[in-house]
């Protein structure tokens, strides 16, 4: 069960949360003490629970701090990822809520949520070169061991990957494209802001290939560069794979701004100042759009979960690692929008029913996670467009593939109303440059 009010607080003590574990807990009631709340606990390592307990005798009056040693027995590497998730639940009944209803949540992180997950690399290729430019497919000098048989092909019109298949299992859905990515099918809350027009421009921004290039670099891995320039938004991207002979993709999506940002935060209340010829509106998300072919339909992820979460609306899910279908990803709001995007996610896999998997890792320098989703809808069929068509979501047909998001940012839903609220600041994603690295690794 969800909580609907959380009104117990938890933290830790400075310096306590690798060594006692003394939390400080606050009691936001105004009438009612702690003593019928059963406080349990697990410390989780890097997604596994590795020990629970509980705490039965809180002791903390209304609108009071109390402080709490747990009994934590595990070590604590720091050079691992721990949580510690609390849940506290009424011991016996109360009016209509039964004994055992959660009634607070919290997950307070242990040690630095990075160090082990943006460190690489992620596979061991051999030096081996790819002695043709991949738009011509792959061929591979043959190494110390096996190597899988590798074609990735760009088009060279767009610049784009447009066939990436291993050992004969194809990664990219057929007549699919790794695309920029920088709109969201509109939510009924950014209908009520009118943020479908408002920001339309980054729909579909023009895109002009101004150079493209490959090289093999000094570790024997080929580096295919893209140069675009987009005068709509007056900026220009510059993608950058590097290919090792494992068929592993490191993935550089660079965005650079030439023309001034809009204030940072919309008007609230007020009708918005149009921007300048200069000024450009925040964007809806900065990432790239990957269509797989259908079959990759078992999902497994390390983020938060397990419903849906965006970055102004992800604390009452926790970090962890779930397991999920493409199919239940998609949730049927009565109107097709955005959703199905978790945030803080560490790596996402999809996977076939005979084993074939492709994982998702960022690998940013600042320590960036991904936003991601994976659906068997296009992002341009839950997308009605500049005003409501009053569609329903069985209205859409799911598509013969599955739809991998891949986002370094999403902007925030808002949901303080539905007609007008922007996001708050720290939740929008301004006009500025980006550069954002993650890698697809072709699993058996």
């Amino acid at each position: 069960m969800q909580y609907y009010y959380q009104n117990i607080w938890t933290s830790f003590v400075d310096g306590s949360s690798t060594s006692d574990f003394q939390l400080n807990i606050h009691n936001e009631n105004f009438f009612s003490d702690l003593s019928d709340v059963l406080l349990t606990w697990s410390l989780v390592r890097e997604g596994e629970v590795v020990e629970t307990g509980f705490v039965d005798n809180l002791k903390a009056a209304p609108q009071q701090d109390a402080r709490l040693k747990l009994n934590v027995s595990s070590p604590i590497d720091i050079k691992e990822e721990y949580f510690l998730n609390l849940s506290y639940k009424l011991r016996r009944s109360d009016g209509l809520l039964p004994a055992g209803t959660e009634i607070a949540r919290q997950q307070l992180e242990v040690t630095d949520p990075f160090q082990s997950i943006i460190a690489g690399p992620y596979s061991s290729a051999p030096s081996s070169r790819i002695m043709q430019a991949p738009t011509g497919g792959n061929k591979l000098a043959k190494p110390s061991k096996p190597v899988p048989s590798v074609s990735i092909l760009f088009d060279p019109s767009t610049g784009f990957l447009c066939q990436y298949v291993v050992n004969g299992v194809s990664y990219l859905a057929e007549g699919g494209q790794l695309t920029p990515n920088f709109w969201r099918a509109p939510t009924d809350n950014d209908f009520g802001a009118g943020l479908q027009r408002r920001l339309s421009v980054w729909r579909e921004p023009q895109m002009k290939l101004t150079s493209f290039a490959d090289e093999v670099n000094d570790q024997g891995k080929r580096v295919v560069t893209a140069h675009y320039d987009m005068p709509d938004v007056k900026a220009e991207l510059v993608l950058t794979y590097t290919i090792d002979a494992y068929g592993q993709i490191d993935v550089q999506q660079q965005f650079v701004t030439h023309g001034k940002a809009y204030p940072t935060h919309f008007p609230r209340g007020r009708r918005p100042q149009e921007p300048t010829a200069d000024e450009i509106l925040p964007m809806f998300r900065f990432g790239m759009q990957y269509p797989m072919p259908q079959q990759f339909e078992q999902l497994t992820y390390y983020g938060r979960g397990p419903i849906e979460n965006y970055c102004d609306r992800k604390d009452s899910q926790f970090v962890g690692i779930y397991e999920s279908t493409v199919t239940d990803e998609f949730y049927p709001y009565i109107r097709p929008q955005e959703n199905g995007n978790h945030c803080d996610v560490r790596w996402m896999q999809l996977a076939t029913p005979n084993g074939n998997k492709l994982k998702i890792v960022p690998h940013n320098s600042d320590d960036q996670l991904l936003s991601a989703s994976a659906l068997h809808y296009t992002q341009a069929s839950l997308d009605e467009g500049d005003a409501k068509r009053n569609l329903h979501s069985p209205d859409i047909d799911p598509a013969p593939l599955t739809n991998v998001l891949i986002d370094y940012k999403q902007m925030g839903l808002a949901c303080e109303n539905s007609w007008g609220a922007v996001p708050q600041e720290p939740y929008l994603v301004p006009y500025q440059d980006y550069t954002f690295c993650f890698s697809l690794i072709p699993m058996k």
